[in-house]
């Protein structure tokens, strides 16, 4: 999930695009970026999200239309998302990587090099 810039997003919901890279024995093929629907903003988002806010989002109702561009997809990098879509994405059977790269282009080298770690505090509850 990124920004116009190639910068993840910090925060999946808040992402306008997912940038979609196709591997093919271990190397890039193709890379083509999607818009994400857009969901109008919820209250949550008007906090830091760096600070935590410990209670559920109770949106998960919103996380279908979230995932659409995502429907080829076997798996997703993200710097920051909330336990109702990290529970999405586990039930479409897509895995998640919440990681500390700040670009599309580091996290991918990270994976390509099977340095890419999950890092489940990464997940905002």
């Amino acid at each position: 999930m990124c920004n116009a810039d190639g910068t993840l997003s910090a925060h999946f919901g808040q992402a306008p695009h997912v940038v979609i890279v196709t591997i093919e024995d271990g190397h890039e093929v193709s890379r083509e970026t999607r818009p994400k629907p857009h969901n109008p903003p919820h209250e949550h988002h008007e906090h830091d999200h760096a600070q935590g806010h410990g209670r559920g989002h109770g949106h998960d109702h919103d996380h279908p239309g979230k995932f659409s561009p995502l429907a080829d997809c076997q798996m997703m990098i993200v710097r920051g998302i909330g336990q109702p879509a990290a529970a999405h994405a586990e039930r479409l059977g897509v895995a998640l990587y919440a990681v500390a790269e700040k670009t599309v282009d580091e996290a991918l080298g990270a994976y390509l090099e099977g340095k890419l770690s999950h890092d489940p505090r990464r997940i905002h509850s």
